[in-house]
């Protein structure tokens, strides 16, 4: 049971992760067919994967054979059918790291021996190059978390030719901008798919808000899942701002009264993944902020009575005490500083769980 729960979990990574860059790099001209929903893919998946257990050679059978060989075969096997035809691209060969860090993450100690494994039985012939190749890349993103500050720095311009001088070091230019130009369609690719579910659910407000949530996480997860920018896409302080300030969840929250709204939102962060104190502390900040906004509409209309009936020094007298009369010091004068310029703080929109 253990070995079968192991070989779903790798096998996805190889499977389910990389047969984007198979089918994106075959030219061949295939007859269009309905696309599967993620159900029935990952049954006939499953299906599939029993089925080459099944196929082992019978001596494997009887050997008994520990699970990271068995595993080792039987993705080796994999890599093989599904890549055979492309496996001399450079794009492909960068995308098999995703099947290593999954073997790290999975065996500890033996992840990359077993990569090695897999590939060598995989492919002999290319099985120097594919390795060298996604250890570059493993430099490579070292390099970036390394450099993190030094590019942070930079200007937007200087940041950009400092990494593709590093990648141009690695990979040379050619290999270079065939990876990364790949991947910059792919990253506009999944950036289309999310804004897709995005812009429906914004202004589709028969959607319930559990249902909402719910499709915003799968498409994020869908689209981003492990990659590096999953890794703040993922987080629930990125999904809460998507999902907060879709028009159609802000008028849902601002037709309930202030006690079922404040329930509504507690709901949704816990469905978002906030754990219960740092909920608690929200709802306190919610609270603040809805005591800020009651003054802050009365202020406003206290104001406009004030243009209407005084002008030149008068009226900044009397916008000076009014101010006073519904903020503290502090706001007052930050407020007052903010008018100068022409930011009227509540004339902003209101947005429920934000501000």
């Amino acid at each position: 049971m253990k070995t079968k729960i192991i070989l779903s979990a790798v096998s996805l990574a190889l499977v389910a992760g990389l047969v984007i860059y198979s089918t994106s790099n075959n030219t061949s001209t295939a007859p269009e067919v309905p696309v599967a929903s993620t159900e029935e893919r990952l049954q006939d998946m499953q299906a599939k994967q029993t089925e080459n257990v099944r196929a082992l050679p019978d001596h494997l059978k009887k050997r008994e054979m520990p699970e990271v060989d068995e595993l080792v075969i039987e993705l080796s096997k994999r890599m093989r059918e599904q890549f055979a035809n492309n496996i001399e691209d450079i794009v492909v060969q960068v995308r098999l790291r995703d099947l290593l860090i999954s073997l790290e993450q999975d065996f500890p100690g033996q992840g990359h021996m077993m990569f090695e494994q897999i590939v060598r039985a995989a492919f002999p012939e290319l099985a120097d190059q594919i390795i060298a190749v996604v250890d570059k890349m493993g430099d490579y993103e070292d390099w970036l978390v390394d450099s993190y500050l030094d590019l942070e720095a930079l200007n937007a311009v200087a940041k950009d030719n400092t990494i593709w001088n590093k990648r141009i070091e690695i990979f040379g230019e050619s290999d270079a901008r065939k990876i990364w130009n790949e991947q910059v369609a792919q990253e506009e690719q999944r950036e289309r798919n999310v804004k897709v579910v995005l812009n429906e659910l914004s202004t589709d407000p028969n959607v319930p808000m559990e249902e909402r949530i719910y499709l915003v996480q799968s498409a994020m997860e869908e689209n981003y899942g492990d990659t590096p920018a999953g890794l703040m896409m993922g987080t629930a302080s990125v999904t809460t701002q998507l999902i907060f300030r879709m028009d159609a969840v802000q008028q849902e929250l601002a037709g309930m009264d202030p006690e079922a709204r404040q329930e509504t939102i507690n709901q949704m962060r816990l469905q978002l993944g906030f754990p219960e104190e740092r909920i608690a502390q929200l709802e306190e900040e919610d609270q603040r902020r809805d005591e800020q906004w009651t003054k802050g509409y009365a202020y406003m209309e206290a104001r406009t009575a004030l243009l209407e009936s005084y002008t030149g020094e008068d009226l900044e007298t009397e916008l000076d005490i009014l101010r006073l009369t519904h903020f503290d010091d502090r706001t007052a004068y930050s407020l007052k500083q903010e008018e100068t310029i022409g930011m009227m703080r509540f004339d902003r929109p209101r947005v429920y769980g934000m501000n």
